[in-house]
């Protein structure tokens, strides 16, 4: 049950740190009123949030590939 708990937490940190910044960022971005350095905050971790995304479909279409892949055709 850790074991599982441990890669289910390794495989979702850096989504859930995401998330957590940019929910402080909104309540931030809410508070300060559109300030300029925030609205440059939120901007850029939506950028990586995106980033880990398109990341984690590439991996998935990788590891069907290889899944799929034949010795005999390399």
């Amino acid at each position: 049950m850790f074991v599982f708990f441990g890669k289910f937490l390794h495989k979702t940190y850096y989504t859930i740190v995401i998330f957590i910044l940019s929910y402080r960022q909104r309540y931030e971005w809410k508070k300060a009123l559109c300030s300029k350095k925030n609205r440059k905050n939120v901007r850029v971790l939506a950028y990586y949030f995106r980033r880990s995304e398109l990341l984690k479909k590439r991996i998935e279409l990788a590891q069907i590939k290889r899944k799929f892949s034949f010795r005999e055709d390399r």
